[in-house]
């Protein structure tokens, strides 16, 4: 599971846990580890909260508000089902809330998310969010990212020739990592951790007041950098993201895999992509535009 927490703001982790069919169990006595992207420990190894019994048991961890943009790892480990992992993005911003998606209404005044609950909600707005910036190559909230770079014995560093990973390997490349730079958080150069205010954001990459020392055989990416992307929410981008959600997100009678529907007015199709929203990322879509 993946969701996305405001920085400065206390946050509720919860988990559960299935059988091979798919019930809701006890696990057990599970403990919970939290690390962040560059692999230091945000929260040492502890037992979870454990609420509820049999196929209703659930576990909880609250996590105390992150001062600035994060990924969180998350680890759940059980001594009878195992370890499963968890991702939390900690953001600048929302597209929006779960209260504005709960009051949010379509035609004939209608708020058909109200009822969905709230972990839902929060699942399909990381689910939309993640995938408008797949679509358009840029991020419409302040993100995390980190990037593996080569030094060129340059003052420059661009990061399109980078690899956008955590320090535990997992890959973060989603499409905006490389612009819309709005701060750095921090460098290491060989290892060595260094002054940030020697650094700034630049077209597509960071800048340096001092020549970066050039990589060899042994450290091919002997430069490592981690920063803060993506713009500040537009309406635009929160109108679309709800439809989005109205159209995969609502229950229907309809099979999920349907296409298209008969009724007495006629044969109409239908789409995970409302006309509005395709036309909103195709206008939007910054793939392959160096700027």
């Amino acid at each position: 599971m993946r969701i996305a927490v405001l920085k400065n703001t206390p946050h509720t982790l919860l988990k559960t846990f299935h059988d091979s069919d798919g019930t809701q169990v006890d696990a057990g006595d599970v403990t919970v580890r939290v690390e962040d992207a560059a692999g230091q420990e945000v929260v040492a190894e502890t037992p979870a909260t454990k609420s509820g019994s049999g196929a209703e048991t659930t576990y909880s961890l609250d996590l105390e508000a992150q001062p600035d943009v994060a990924l969180l790892i998350v680890t759940w480990t059980s001594p009878t089902h195992g370890v499963r992992e968890d991702l939390v993005d900690v953001v600048g911003a929302h597209l929006f809330t779960i209260e504005e998606a709960k009051a949010a209404t379509m035609t004939g005044g209608q708020t058909p998310l109200s009822n969905l609950p709230a972990n839902v909600l929060r699942q399909w707005r990381s689910y939309v969010t993640g995938l408008f910036e797949q679509r358009t190559g840029q991020s419409f909230i302040p993100k995390y990212g980190r990037m593996k770079l080569r030094g060129e014995g340059t003052r420059s560093l661009w990061f399109p020739d980078g690899i956008p990973v955590t320090a535990q390997g997992l890959p973060l490349d989603a499409g905006g990592e490389n612009r819309d730079i709005r701060r750095i958080l921090s460098v290491t150069i060989n290892g060595q951790a260094q002054d940030v205010d020697d650094f700034f954001p630049a077209r597509q990459g960071i800048e340096s007041r001092f020549t970066i020392p050039q990589a060899t055989s042994g450290n091919p990416f002997n430069v490592v950098v981690e920063y803060e992307y993506g713009r500040l929410p537009v309406a635009e981008a929160r109108e679309n993201a709800l439809r989005m959600m109205f159209a995969n997100a609502v229950a229907s009678d309809l099979p999920s895999r349907a296409t298209s529907f008969n009724n007495e007015d006629g044969t109409f199709r239908l789409t995970t992509f409302p006309v509005e929203v395709e036309e909103f990322l195709r206008s939007h879509d910054r793939r392959g535009v160096l700027a």
